[in-house]
């Protein structure tokens, strides 16, 4: 019952990984050296290290090296994320098309598509079934809605929609079926914009990695299990290392990577990782992937830098995350919750 304060990291957990080996203490406060240590900030040493305190122990790099981690916080939003023109139109702040969606998951569509919103892009287009054009005009009227009803039309729609767009996000929803398929691969190939693929994408992604080559403006979001399918690893093997894991993936593929689990990794090309001690147990509902998908494209399209851009969106979620778990509790908040949370914590960000 004694109140447990540890100094630098808990003993018995892995500093560069959050394994535990054995036994490891379990801290009410960790006060940790001019630096946070990478095996607090994730799973599973994040939930023995309690509140993490970061300490200046007067440590100076004489070289000045720049640390491979960043610990993503306010300062780091404000100062990567652009000012908004107050000359700007819609189109200013980019546009996004949205390929999600199926018979019976429009939902997923929605939630991506209305935090793309959320995170300041001007314009979202969902791509999506014609069974679902109703439902997603009546509750997010601010998006174009294009539909199909099979593969050509799905293909002549594609092609339209993607030379409107600054940013393309495909997977929420979408289904593994023929049309999906096609689309996804159409997604990489027929464009070279940025493009960020989660869900069902990532799935389809797994069939042929080969899709990634050549290109450099691929945002892949996926949890552990789809992870495992992308790398050839198992879970247990993932959760050995999900630090080592992202930045592996993304120095191979050349993509960035935010490797999502309850507590995340954004990896990318060049080796280096960003993190982040927010977020909360009740982010683990249905759609909060999607919201994630839908504010890394939106913070694309309103012109922020690839790698500021999915830590940023890696910030807001977790961030906007807590703001919910503050208003509703971990047990009643919802992924709609997280969009109106990652709203606030821009607004107080100022932008």
């Amino acid at each position: 019952r004694a109140y447990v304060i540890s100094v630098d990291i808990p003993s018995g957990i892995d500093a560069d990984t959050g394994r535990i080996p054995g036994e490891c203490v379990r801290a009410d406060v960790t006060v940790t050296m001019q630096h946070a240590l990478p095996g607090i900030l994730v799973m599973p040493g994040a939930k023995y290290a309690g509140r993490i305190v970061t300490a200046d122990a007067g440590i100076a790099d004489p070289e000045k090296k720049e640390a491979a981690g960043r610990l993503m916080d306010l300062q780091d939003l404000q100062a990567a994320l652009p000012q908004r023109d107050e000359a700007g139109n819609k189109s200013t702040f980019g546009k996004v098309l949205l390929i999600a969606g199926s018979e019976g998951m429009c939902g997923a569509a929605f939630l991506a598509g209305r935090a793309a919103f959320a995170a300041g892009a001007g314009m979202v287009r969902i791509l999506t079934p014609a069974c679902n054009r109703v439902p997603l005009q009546t509750m997010l009227p601010e998006a174009i809605v294009d539909t199909y009803t099979g593969p050509d039309e799905a293909a002549r729609m594609f092609d339209k929609a993607a030379a409107w767009a600054d940013v393309i996000a495909a997977g929420p929803g979408l289904s593994c079926c023929g049309t999906a398929r096609m689309l996804v691969s159409y997604a990489f190939t027929r464009t070279d914009l940025p493009l960020v693929v989660d869900a069902d994408g990532l799935n389809l992604l797994a069939e042929d990695l080969s899709l990634l080559q050549g290109r450099n403006d691929d945002f892949l979001t996926p949890p552990i299990g789809e992870m495992a399918r992308l790398t050839g690893k198992s879970i247990p093997q993932i959760k050995e290392d999900l630090i080592g894991t992202a930045r592996t993936f993304a120095r191979e593929t050349g993509a960035y990577v935010h490797l999502k689990d309850a507590r995340s990794v954004s990896a990318y090309p060049d080796g280096s990782y960003d993190l982040c001690a927010a977020g909360n147990s009740g982010m683990a509902c249905a759609g909060s992937g999607d919201v994630l998908c839908g504010l890394t494209a939106g913070l694309l399209a309103r012109g922020c830098a690839h790698k500021d851009a999915l830590g940023c969106a890696h910030y807001v979620h977790a961030s906007g995350g807590d703001t919910a778990a503050g208003n509703k509790g971990p047990s009643l908040m919802t992924a709609r919750d997280i969009i109106e949370g990652a709203g606030t914590v821009l607004w107080k960000a100022g932008r």
